[in-house]
């Protein structure tokens, strides 16, 4: 999203292990050493910007199951060019951003996609190794930056509290979509798309569905971040009429999935960044022009009621989702996609990389 709001104004130029997606945007290879984490997780990345005519430079970690630590090597690659603001994507490269803006007098923002602390808190030997050394940086850094960028309100005053830094809202949020509403049909159709993981607990919205009676079909889309318990779910669920369909590219998601009627996530409460969590799904949901049928996770369900977009769930648990869906009706659910129609566009990125546009040109010009 940051690229697509910022190169159209600044010469974008991408640096890090491997290169993002756009070939139009130069990219600088650095040298750092990549660490395990405890299993696959999303792409990680950090910029680089320079105003009026040269470059966001973008450290772009395109690894999956692992993190980068960049070292003093790369400071000096990095310290041949010239920039005026650094977007950093993770705390292991706050050290260099800061280092760069006290030799370049240049502007220096955080992008933090969560709570990184906690990144991996149900993994008790991640967290006693990393969680003090994740929580100095932050604390250390973080202060000196001139803004950090999160994804959601939520999780932008616990940055703002904890390390006392000056925070801007950018929600995850996707591409406004010109789609209609599915025509709703019975059995009430419901979509669940996403990976695999057995964090995340799926078996809940399989139990809960089935525990309605066939009021509704369910639909699993999901990758095989874990293909053993993909396998596990499909031999448990395809025999009680559990749907599982293969999925689509990345691009294509919101327009597959609008043929449904209802989105569900329940996401376990068990971590502080799942409490505070407002993923992509649910700005796919809203695009695809759905329902929303979600646990009680505080950004994701103040996100809900103050748009009317859909219910919450009074408990993480599969019979509290199946009390809730049993008493939806067909016009409620009629309703609440009529409201993600009405609010897709305020809920689009458009307006989210207006907001990062004008936070960078307020800092670089002011």
């Amino acid at each position: 999203m940051q690229c697509a709001a910022l190169k159209s104004e600044f010469a974008v130029t991408t640096a890090g292990l491997s290169p993002i997606s756009d070939s139009k945007i130069e990219f600088i290879k650095l040298n750092g050493h990549i660490k395990k984490a405890p299993f696959s997780f999303h792409q990680k990345y950090h910029s680089l910007i320079r105003f009026p005519f040269s470059l966001i430079n973008k450290f772009y970690m395109n690894m999956f199951g692992s993190n980068a630590s960049y070292s003093l090597e790369d400071f000096e690659i990095l310290n041949k060019k010239e920039f005026d603001l650094i977007i950093c994507h993770h705390p292991d490269s706050l050290e260099i951003a800061e280092k760069l803006k006290r030799k370049n007098k240049c502007k220096i923002i955080f992008n933090a996609h969560e709570i990184y602390p906690y990144e991996f808190e149900f993994d008790k030997e991640w967290m006693n190794r990393n969680f003090k050394r994740l929580d100095h940086i932050l604390t250390k850094y973080l202060p000196n930056f001139d803004a950090v960028f999160s994804v959601n309100k939520e999780i932008s005053d616990f940055y703002s509290s904890r390390y006392k830094c000056k925070t801007v809202t950018v929600h995850n949020s996707k591409a406004y979509k010109n789609l209609q509403p599915s025509q709703s049909k019975t059995p009430i159709r419901i979509i669940h798309h996403g990976g695999a993981m057995p964090q995340r607990k799926l078996e809940l919205m399989a139990d809960a569905v089935l525990a309605c009676n066939g009021k509704y079909e369910l639909t699993f889309m999901l990758m095989s971040t874990n293909n053993d318990y993909l396998k596990t779910l499909k031999h448990k669920y395809e025999p009680l009429g559990i749907i599982f369909v293969e999925p689509v590219e990345y691009s294509q998601i919101i327009e597959a999935i609008n043929q449904y009627d209802v989105g569900l996530y329940i996401l376990p409460n068990d971590t502080i960044n799942h409490e505070l969590a407002l993923p992509n799904k649910v700005f796919e949901f809203i695009q695809a022009k759905l329902a929303l049928v979600t646990s009680p996770n505080a950004a994701i369900k103040n996100l809900i009621l103050k748009y009317h977009l859909g219910i919450v769930s009074k408990e993480f648990t599969a019979e509290s989702m199946a009390e809730t869906l049993n008493n939806l009706t067909v016009n409620d659910i009629e309703r609440f996609k009529s409201k993600a129609k009405e609010f897709s566009k305020e809920l689009s990125s458009e307006k989210d990389e207006e907001r990062i546009l004008n936070t960078v040109k307020n800092l670089i010009l002011n």
